[in-house]
């Protein structure tokens, strides 16, 4: 069977980004003729019409208060894409950058909806809170949440997670296994999903009769934060011979305040992070970590928001995908002094 083409391989060929390829088909008015033209001949070498695409079903993502280009959410996005590519639908993109304190009220309508019979179902992914469901929710649009990077619990509607906790315990158990003892978790504990890994981390090391150590940061740039919490680790010396970074950007950090200290990674202090990007493979040493199954939380998001338009039925059910540590080289067993 042909592989289907989908609003990625057109952006590939195009070489645009999938919401341009997305506002195409739209017919926005932000595309100028010259990438709109562009973007056709692509879809035409590729052997499809994107006219004859333009009146398909429709499925909406929201990307709440992360840029479209975000690793870890432009993965959600392609798996959520080729799922709907495969079931006969469009897929349209879209961000929504708003304050997490703000009510209901205060909510901007997101601009794919402003047309709402236009879209037969909505997806929503990253930062965002339950007053963004409060809004959506009126629309009776079918709709499905990655609920993992909400600020508060999005209950209510259908959620894909990912096995935070069991990520987490194994990657501190992988630590504990090579000898280690004085452990520190790298990440800020006030945000949900960060505080749900460190919470898992402390649990283990207090089920093997070790002292859990935190080391925090509060900063957006998450590399300056894992750079920070690491100095301040190391500051305290308490003899630390392993960190747990929240994920890899903060690993990112983590690895160069070691070496602004002379610390080898992997040989004098090992390293895990959370989430498997390619920050991980392109660190030296590689970077031991926790894969998240990013393209999958896509498709299962996509799937849920299908299934409901095909039931009739907006059922709050949620699903949680595994995770699994992939051992690089960041880590390595404790040498008996």
């Amino acid at each position: 069977m042909a592989k289907r083409v989908t609003q990625r391989d057109i952006a590939l060929a195009a070489n645009v980004s999938i919401p341009t390829v997305s506002r195409v088909l739209s017919r926005s008015a932000k595309v100028t003729p010259v990438i709109d033209k562009r973007v056709r001949d692509a879809a035409a070498r590729l052997g499809m019409d994107l006219t004859s695409r333009e009146r398909r079903r429709m499925i909406a993502f929201l990307l709440g208060n992360r840029p479209i280009t975000h690793p870890f959410h432009s993965e959600v996005m392609s798996g959520a894409e080729a799922y709907c590519a495969e079931h006969e639908y469009q897929m349209l993109f879209s961000t929504l950058r708003y304050p997490l304190h703000a009510r209901v009220s205060q909510l901007p309508i997101p601009s794919l909806l402003e047309r709402p019979s236009k879209v037969d179902g909505l997806i929503v992914a990253g930062v965002n809170t339950a007053s963004l469901i409060e809004k959506l929710v009126p629309t009776g649009l079918p709709l499905a949440v990655y609920g993992d990077t909400f600020m508060d619990d999005p209950s209510g509607v259908a959620t894909v997670r990912i096995d935070e906790k069991g990520g987490a315990s194994e990657a501190t158990r992988y630590l504990l296994s090579l000898g280690h003892t004085a452990i520190s978790f790298v990440g800020n504990a006030h945000l949900p999903w960060l505080k749900r890994r460190f919470e898992a981390y402390r649990s283990t090391m207090e089920a093997a009769g070790l002292t859990p150590s935190l080391g925090e940061f509060d900063s957006e740039d998450e590399r300056q934060a894992g750079y920070v919490a690491t100095r301040s680790i190391l500051d305290r010396a308490e003899g630390v011979t392993a960190i747990f970074a929240g994920n890899d950007h903060i690993a990112q950090g983590v690895y160069e305040a070691l070496r602004d200290r002379g610390i080898k990674v992997g040989e004098q202090i090992s390293v895990v992070g959370f989430n498997d990007t390619m920050e991980a493979v392109v660190l030296h040493p590689t970077l031991t970590t926790v894969r998240v199954y990013a393209e999958q939380i896509g498709r299962r998001l996509a799937e849920l928001v299908l299934r409901q338009i095909e039931s009739g039925s907006m059922r709050a059910e949620t699903i949680t995908i595994p995770t699994r540590i992939i051992k690089r080289e960041s880590c390595s067993e404790v040498v008996a002094r």
